[in-house]
C-alpha cells in the first residue's frame, strides 16, 4: 500500500477524486488489549433469537452467538492499526485491479472477494474499543463494499461503484453498526485461504523482518473475518451445527491473534508453532462444514 492513501490516478479511475488517510497507519499497536410455530421456511427474528422453520414444519431456535465472544473487545483479537493497514492495502489493490480494463475479466473474482472482506474488516472497525481511521464511516463503507462486490460483472460498473466505495471513506455516518454478518459468507470463506498463505509466505524467516507489518495485517483480517463469519447460518442444519460453526469461529479468530502476537513480539522462532492452530482450525472446519 502506498504511504497509507488511497488516492485518484488520472489516467485510471477519473471518477475517484477524492482522498483516504488513516493515521498511525505505519505503526502497529503495541498495545493488545420461545415463539411460535411458523410456516415452512419463514425466518423471524424475535429478541436476537432468529427461529427457523425446517421443511417438516418443526421450530429451530437460533441462538445468538454467545454474548461473552460477541462482546470481546475487539483489541483483544485485532489490533485496530493492523486492520487499517490490511484495508488500505486491499483498497489499494482493489485500485490496481480496475486501473486497466484489459485485465479486468482476470481480476474480477478477487475484485468480489477484495470488496467483501473490506466490509467484513469495516464492522470490526466500527465496532472497535480502538480509535481508527473507519470509526463512524462503517455504515457507508460496509455498504458500498457490499455494492462493489455485487457489481464486478463488469468494468464500468465495477468502476463506478469503487468510486463510490472510495467516497464512503470521506463520509462520516451517524448510523451505528450491528454485529451481524455483513458480508456474503461465501467470499469471506474463498478469501480466507488467500490471507493465509500470504500470511505463511510473510512470516518466514527470509522474510520476517520486512514484512511484520503487512504479516500483522494479514493476521488481524483474518481474526475479524471469524469474528464476523460467527454470525452467519448458512453452512449449519441447525442450532447444534451453528453452535459448532461459532466454536470453530472462535478458534480461528483467536489463533490468528495469536500469530499476531508473535509477529508483534518480533519472535520469528515461534511463529511455526503459533501457526499449528490456525491451520488446525481451518482444517477442522473445512472437515465439517466444506461443501
Amino acid at each position: 500500500a502506498r504511504a497509507g492513501q488511497i488516492e485518484s490516478r488520472p489516467n485510471s479511475l477519473a471518477t475517484v477524486n477524492v482522498v483516504l488517510r488513516f493515521p498511525n497507519r505505519s505503526a502497529i499497536s503495541q498495545d493488545i488489549q420461545g415463539g411460535n410455530p411458523m410456516s415452512a421456511s419463514s425466518v423471524v427474528r424475535i429478541q436476537g433469537i432468529v427461529v427457523a422453520v425446517a421443511l417438516t414444519g418443526m421450530a429451530f431456535a437460533w441462538p445468538d452467538p454467545p454474548q461473552e465472544q460477541v462482546n470481546k473487545k475487539p483489541s483483544t483479537y485485532a489490533s485496530a492499526k493492523a486492520l487499517e493497514y490490511q484495508l488500505v492495502y486491499l483498497m489499494d489493490r482493489l485500485e490496481d485491479d480496475l486501473e486497466d480494463e484489459g485485465k479486468f475479466d482476470r481480476r474480477a473474482k478477487r475484485i468480489v472477494r477484495d470488496a467483501s472482506t473490506i466490509a467484513a474488516l469495516a464492522l470490526v472497525m466500527g465496532k472497535h474499543d480502538e480509535a481508527n481511521g473507519v470509526g463512524a464511516r462503517a455504515g457507508g463503507i460496509i455498504r458500498a463494499a457490499n455494492a462493489l462486490a455485487a457489481n464486478a460483472n463488469s468494468h464500468a460498473d465495477a468502476a463506478a461503484a469503487y468510486a463510490k466505495l472510495v467516497a464512503s471513506c470521506q463520509a462520516p455516518t451517524t448510523q451505528p453498526v450491528e454485529w451481524k454478518c455483513v458480508a456474503d459468507i461465501e467470499q469471506l470463506m474463498l478469501q480466507v485461504p488467500q490471507l493465509n498463505t500470504s500470511l505463511k509466505s510473510n512470516t518466514k524467516a527470509s522474510r520476517f523482518d520486512t514484512s511484520r507489518e503487512k504479516a500483522a495485517g494479514l493476521a488481524a483480517a483474518l481474526a475479524a473475518v471469524a469474528q464476523v463469519s460467527m454470525f452467519d447460518q448458512s453452512y449449519c442444519d441447525g442450532p447444534v451445527e451453528h453452535a459448532e460453526w461459532v466454536g470453530l469461529c472462535v478458534q480461528m479468530r483467536d489463533s490468528a491473534h495469536g500469530v499476531y502476537k508473535v509477529i508483534q513480539d518480533g519472535n520469528v522462532e515461534a511463529v511455526e508453532s503459533a501457526m499449528q492452530p490456525l491451520s488446525r482450525s481451518c482444517d477442522d472446519c473445512h472437515e465439517k462444514f466444506r461443501d
